[in-house]
């Protein structure tokens, strides 16, 4: 099994009032449409390490399932999605989803050190991509509709930015989101296109990741009250009146 865990690449320790209280994973199979399934939940007292069997999922796809969720790793924690060994008997479209919910932070404003690889995607035909993986990253309010996102479920925040993959690779950025309140969700998801491919079933073997490690950013204080230009100028003023006056005390 391949194995796309970096988790520890990004760690930081420290201790931070954080908690995600569940992690939820979920599954949407286009073909059959619909909402997504929900699969296996995690509780969250402290940092979880899941992975599942193979499962087998819909109609026509399996795959091995991972999440990390570390609370009290650096910033507001820690957490990570990766899929493996998935495919798909036919030519379909898949998205696979981990919800980590109640997610604490002190300030709304979040900066967001994300990572995204791929290690295994489908064949090329005709020089053309027939597959390919998009993840992404939502931020949603605390209560909201499990597997939020802007897509099947609905109301969840794409944070700036998505990874799409028509071939293995890595990388890394730093996203900045607002927090929808506190606690918040957030939800990972990685999206799955499997092309028809020549001579292979079933068709795919597909592996992806993304993990975030959200940190809240304290609001930068307000101008001081009377500084900033018109304090300069009533500085001015008042420094020119005590001349013209002497520089006489008051009684």
């Amino acid at each position: 099994m391949k194995s796309l865990l970096l988790a520890t690449t990004m760690l930081v320790s420290a201790s931070v009032a954080a908690q995600a209280a569940t992690v939820t994973f979920g599954f949407w199979d286009q073909a059959i449409g619909g909402s997504v399934q929900p699969i296996i939940t995690t509780g969250d007292t402290g940092p979880v390490r899941f992975t599942t069997g193979e499962l087998y999922l819909g109609n026509n796809w399996g795959g091995v399932f991972n999440w990390v969720s570390d609370p009290n790793a650096g910033g507001n924690g820690f957490y990570e999605f990766a899929v493996n060994d998935v495919f798909s008997s036919t030519a379909d479209t898949a998205r696979f989803y981990a919800t980590f919910q109640n997610i604490t932070t002190p300030f709304p404003q979040l900066t967001i050190p994300t990572f995204y690889q791929s290690e295994s995607i489908n064949q090329l035909i005709a020089g053309a991509p027939t597959s390919g993986i998009i993840d992404e990253v939502f931020t949603c309010p605390a209560g909201s509709a499990l597997f939020c996102d802007n897509y099947v479920t609905g109301g969840g925040n794409l944070i700036d930015h998505s990874q799409e993959w028509f071939s293995p690779g890595s990388s890394s950025t730093t996203l900045s989101t607002l927090a929808p309140g506190s606690p918040y969700d957030i939800t990972l998801v990685i999206h799955i296109g499997s092309g028809i491919s020549q001579n292979v079933n079933p068709i795919g073997d597909f592996a992806s990741a993304v993990g975030v490690q959200p940190f809240p950013t304290a609001p930068v204080p307000g101008p001081i009250v009377g500084g900033g230009i018109p304090g300069l100028l009533a500085l001015g003023a008042f420094l020119l009146y005590r001349k013209r006056a002497g520089g006489r005390e008051l009684a």
